[in-house]
């Protein structure tokens, strides 16, 4: 089964039917995206009107305007993450469920044919995993979407031509990390790989503790045990280093990003066809999104 033929499964059985309740979640999303970018947008005026025409009026509203804006953004997320979870919890408790009724009513050769602890990781590990996907990656997919598209508006609303300029480096930002995700996928792939052989191993010490300390092979099951776990923690490490490794790569190309548009912006604004509280907001816009970018170049 593909990727995508387990994601529509699994949508059609299980998501499907708490869409009402999952129908706040992008309203929630929406209002986090405008609210990003608004915080981008409100350096133009800040700048204008306190440091360059002097306003004391908006002394006042514009510091009001960015603590109402936080606090917007704050209770989105806030609202997103409850929910998701709520129903995500309710989605791994029904597939539970359904792995328990399946395995009680399969037959005896179905069942030997799997080890008892590729079970214990199936309805371990991998709904661990099921649950992060649709508490995590599913918001991410929509929220850094709709914050792009609303970073991308502000910066053309700004300038065009320096925005053209700017998402020129986007794409590289999203290859880099999509080969990164690729990197990680295999790095995973082999952690679970080690997971299943743990769960494996573990259950069999259980099951057969009795007979290893008849035959009193302790010192030997726990040298067999310290490797597998040595393996497993391996195959973790790989994981973390290969995830860690987006990191400098994408500060790299975003340096490179602002150091252009800098470049180009100042000679515009040389020539009159910025202003200044244009070129900090089209900036903070810049930076913010590669944020999304990064995310969602890394989803699969």
């Amino acid at each position: 089964m593909t990727k995508l033929e387990l994601i529509n499964r699994i949508f059609k059985t299980q998501v499907k039917k708490y869409i009402p309740e999952l129908s706040l979640t992008f309203i929630f999303i929406i209002l986090t995206s405008l609210t990003t970018a608004a915080t981008a947008w409100l350096l133009d005026p800040a700048i204008k009107e306190i440091f360059e025409n002097k306003n004391t009026k908006m002394l006042y509203l514009i510091p009001v305007a960015i603590v109402f804006t936080f606090i917007i953004k704050a209770f989105s997320i806030y609202g997103t993450r409850i929910i998701t979870i709520k129903v995500g919890i309710k989605i791994i408790k029904n597939i539970q469920t359904l792995m328990a009724q399946k395995f009680l009513l399969s037959d005896i050769s179905h069942i030997t044919k799997k080890h008892s602890g590729k079970y214990l990781s199936n309805f371990t590990n991998d709904t661990k995993i099921l649950f992060d996907v649709l508490t995590g990656v599913v918001v991410t997919l929509f929220k850094e979407t709709f914050t792009l598209i609303a970073l991308l508006g502000l910066m053309f609303y700004h300038d065009w031509q320096l925005s053209l300029l700017a998402i020129i480096m986007i794409p590289i930002a999203a290859f880099s990390s999509r080969n990164l995700g690729k990197k990680m996928g295999k790095k995973v792939h082999i952690s679970l790989e080690a997971s299943d052989k743990f769960m494996k191993f573990l259950s069999e010490m259980i099951k057969g503790s009795w007979l290893i300390k008849i035959y009193q092979k302790e010192e030997e099951e726990l040298k067999k045990i310290s490797m597998v776990i040595d393996e497993r923690f391996k195959a973790i490490r790989k994981v973390e280093q290969t995830r860690l490794g987006a990191g400098p790569i994408m500060e790299v190309i975003s340096a490179l990003a602002i150091a252009i548009v800098v470049f180009f912006a100042g000679y515009r604004s040389m020539q009159g066809a910025i202003t200044l509280g244009e070129f900090v907001s089209f900036l903070a816009a810049l930076m913010l999104a590669y944020q999304p970018v990064r995310a969602l170049a890394g989803i699969n």
